[in-house]
């Protein structure tokens, strides 16, 4: 806990003339006034204080981040949750004067991802849906949209600059991809829709450009990867009210995290990996906010916790991100996850 600063009320001494020239004729010559003695006190309250603080930042804050300042001005990002149970966690952003918004994956790694597909639909929301759901344009017609991108937002382009691998729920694809350097990201603001902010210099980083990578066959959205959040850590995300903080004081790190519980143990592929009991049984699971599923797990894995579990809704078809189709059995379980238990939560089996 980080400790509270407290400082130690004076007390009031009423005495009349007589009283007060006894008290005077009894205090030592070398005595402190009680002011600077509450002065000092106060004063080495503060220094324990901050160096309570420091430890505490040097012992559970990232590696190479336990120097960031003490106190900073919140950078807070706007966060849209659409959908249920399994909600969607958007991110607008604006990239020169194109504004879209990215879908927040923390089970993907690497640079953020640009759909080519999309680069030429000037609004978000359906216009986006359609554009995902029609057939794969002409790749002379994509490339003209990414030239076309890269010119009006002044990027620089290196063609053939990465081999992009999207590892879906059945298959591991790679594309060769346009890598992007481009003027910095801006989110759109929580405090205003019209506003917007740079994360990277509003979090102290030096940074003048963002590097992206594209995409032109993925079904998703713009994708804003972990590794990116990774580098305006520590974050704190708040769905409800819409609030993604980036890049976190000291004071506002030790704050956020005393009313958080630990629910990861490790990183696997770029990937928070958590423990989750399926109907009592552990079971190691990346933590991926980009899934289109509740859990999604091996059916071998599964075996020995579903022999508990009800039949469920039988099968259905997934679709992944490469476009890949999936057909997985359907079953309820009790699962607890970071120490909370949910009754009745689907689980696919692959």
């Amino acid at each position: 806990m980080v400790p509270e600063l407290r400082v130690p009320r004076l007390k009031t001494f009423e005495a009349t003339q007589q009283g007060a020239a006894m008290h005077a004729s009894r205090r030592a010559p070398s005595a402190a006034p009680p002011c600077l003695l509450a002065l000092a006190l106060a004063v080495l309250t503060a220094l324990l204080s901050a160096l309570a603080l420091r430890r505490f930042t040097q012992r559970h804050m990232p590696r190479g981040w336990a120097g960031a300042a003490l106190m900073r001005a919140p950078c807070v990002a706007r966060v849209v949750a659409r959908g249920g149970a399994n909600a969607c966690l958007l991110v607008p952003f604006r990239l020169g004067a194109y504004e879209s918004s990215f879908v927040l994956d923390t089970g993907y790694a690497g640079a953020p991802v640009l759909n080519a597909r999309l680069l030429g639909v000037s609004d978000t929301g359906e216009a986006e849906l359609h554009a995902l759901l029609a057939p794969l344009p002409d790749p002379s017609r994509t490339y003209q949209l990414l030239q076309d991108f890269v010119q009006a937002q002044r990027c620089v382009s290196y063609t053939s600059g990465c081999v992009l691998r999207l590892m879906g729920i059945g298959a591991t694809a790679e594309h060769v991809s346009d890598l992007l350097m481009c003027p910095p990201l801006e989110l759109q603001s929580a405090h205003g829709r019209g506003v917007y902010l740079q994360p990277r210099r509003a979090a102290g980083g030096a940074a003048q450009a963002d590097v992206l990578v594209t995409n032109e066959r993925m079904a998703s959205l713009h994708i804003l990867t972990l590794d990116d959040l990774l580098q305006l850590a520590p974050c704190h995300m708040r769905p409800r009210a819409g609030e993604l903080h980036l890049g976190l004081s000291a004071l506002a790190f030790a704050r956020a995290r005393l009313g958080a519980v630990r629910a990861s143990d490790g990183f696997a592929g770029g990937s928070y990996v958590s423990v989750v009991l399926v109907n009592g049984v552990p079971l190691r699971c990346t933590v991926d906010t980009g899934a289109s599923t509740t859990l999604c797990v091996d059916a071998r894995r599964l075996r020995p916790a579903a022999a508990a579990a009800p039949a469920g809704g039988g099968h259905i078809l997934q679709v992944g991100i490469n476009g890949e189709t999936v057909c997985s059995s359907v079953s309820l379980a009790r699962v607890e996850f970071a120490g909370v238990a949910f009754e009745g939560v689907p689980v696919f089996r692959g």
